[in-house]
């Protein structure tokens, strides 16, 4: 395998490679959950869905309080104005008994209407995953400019209360749901990365001129692979090479 890219420091040379041993990084341990759908790829996360609507059912189920979940319930039967004896005990239901089956209308309703990722509350964050397949596929969260070859595939989310349970970083200028916002494009980016091939791995080698032959000789002495991004692979290939000369010179002087 030859290196992409070649970088000499004092005795020392740099060779940047691509690197294809990697494992999805939706195998990692995740903040948020990608529910994808194509018929060519296995995109995302694994799951059991035929669809988004019985997806987006399961997350309202799992994730969302009682409250929440009669909330929805008397949202969506509004939607359902073929179904006038439904509604009628839709309602009563959720009038007369507080501790009602929710899940079981959930389900129901996900049987007649389909649901999308709108239908949830402002307690779930999600991003909408958009594809691009055209000699190779690329994939981002605001979609791209060609109709043709690209399109939504599925969404990517996570509750409210599991980002703030896991401390993650808020700056000052933005809401929780912003932040949450920001890690899972962070997500997508680097899941972006694994479809595009953008991993790399470096070699370093100490060169040396032999003094009988006038030949170099060159010598491995560090190599790490799995870099997201070719610009953080060779920013870390010239720390390592940084502080062997520093080093070297600390010993020296």
């Amino acid at each position: 395998m030859e290196a992409i890219e070649t970088e000499t420091i004092a005795d020392y040379k740099i060779e940047i490679f691509p690197d294809s041993q990697n494992e999805s990084p939706r195998e990692w341990d995740n903040l948020g959950t990608m529910i994808c759908f194509h018929r060519n790829y296995n995109l995302g996360d694994k799951h059991k869905y035929s669809g988004i609507s019985e997806a987006v059912a399961d997350i309202i189920k799992d994730h969302c309080t009682q409250e929440e979940k009669r909330s929805f319930i008397l949202k969506k039967s509004k939607d359902l104005a073929g179904y006038i004896s439904r509604i009628s005990q839709l309602r009563d239901l959720l009038k007369y008994q507080n501790n009602s089956d929710n899940d079981g209308l959930i389900d129901q309703i996900a049987s007649w209407i389909n649901l999308t990722p709108n239908d949830l509350p402002d307690s779930i964050g999600w991003m909408p995953l958009y594809l691009y397949d055209h000699s190779g596929i690329t994939m981002n969260t605001s979609g791209f400019s060609c109709r043709w070859d690209s399109g939504q595939v599925g969404i990517i989310y996570c509750p409210l209360k599991k980002f703030i349970s896991e401390g993650c970083q808020i700056k000052d200028d933005e809401t929780e749901l912003q932040a949450l916002e920001r890690y899972l494009k962070g997500e997508v980016k680097t899941y972006d990365q694994f479809l595009t091939g953008d991993i790399y791995g470096f070699k370093i080698q100490k060169v040396k001129n032999c003094n009988c032959c006038g030949q170099d000789d060159s010598e491995e002495i560090d190599s790490c692979w799995g870099f997201y991004g070719k610009e953080d692979c060779l920013a870390e290939a010239k720390a390592i090479v940084k502080a062997r000369l520093e080093e070297t010179n600390t010993t020296t002087n």
